[in-house]
């Protein structure tokens, strides 16, 4: 989260804040296509979960 966002959550410009780890999605998502082409065609669908931080004013 950026000084910012939490500065804007703390004087109630904001109510919630969706927090995605960046660094995590794009590892997955890379890892993710490397098992897709070593599966190959017949692989079938690739999930991944992928978690995310809310933050609200009492918890910054």
């Amino acid at each position: 989260m950026f000084d910012a966002t939490r500065s804007a959550l703390i004087d109630g410009t904001l109510s919630m804040v969706i927090s995605h780890p960046m660094q995590a999605i794009a590892q997955e998502t890379i890892a993710t296509m490397i098992k897709a082409r070593k599966a190959g065609p017949g692989g079938g669908a690739q999930r991944v979960a992928v978690s995310f931080e809310l933050y609200t004013p009492e918890n910054v």
